[in-house]
């Protein structure tokens, strides 16, 4: 869970972005994460969806630190992590019970690191353009 974990509160990432992350989208000269896509359950399993508007498809400036967790795999294709979004959350449930800690969403996670941007002096007005700005697309 650690990668979902610094996923949601260091990059602002849903779930379904987590679980749709390939090893192709990350930029590892730049430290640069791409998204381009998320990983959804339907009727016949997991499905990967574009973005549903062309704001979903951004660039993320991505630490150092974060970029050697996620490590690398021969596999470009591979995804970082082999959850489901409802998997996520529910192992999210059980690591927080684990750690004793109040019960929260693995949701509050973005919300977290959208105010810890506006506590750093991001203005308000501009946090939106931190997820939304269309850059490079692997």
């Amino acid at each position: 869970m650690e990668i979902p974990f610094l996923s949601a509160s260091q990059l602002g990432l849903r779930a379904s972005e987590i679980a749709g992350l390939q090893y192709e989208c990350i930029n590892y000269d730049s430290h640069e994460i791409v998204i381009k896509q998320s990983k959804v359950t339907s009727e016949n399993g997991p499905v990967l969806k574009a973005p549903k508007t062309y704001s979903g498809y951004r660039t993320l400036p991505c630490s150092k630190a974060i970029i050697n967790i996620i490590g690398r795999n021969e596999d470009s294709r591979a995804f970082l992590i082999n959850f489901s979004t409802n998997s996520i959350s529910e192992r999210w449930k059980r690591v927080i019970v684990k750690a004793q800690i109040p019960h929260f969403n693995f949701h509050a996670l973005r919300h977290y690191f959208a105010s810890q941007a506006l506590l750093q002096g991001v203005p308000q007005n501009t946090l939106p353009s931190l997820w939304d700005t269309p850059l490079n697309v692997c």
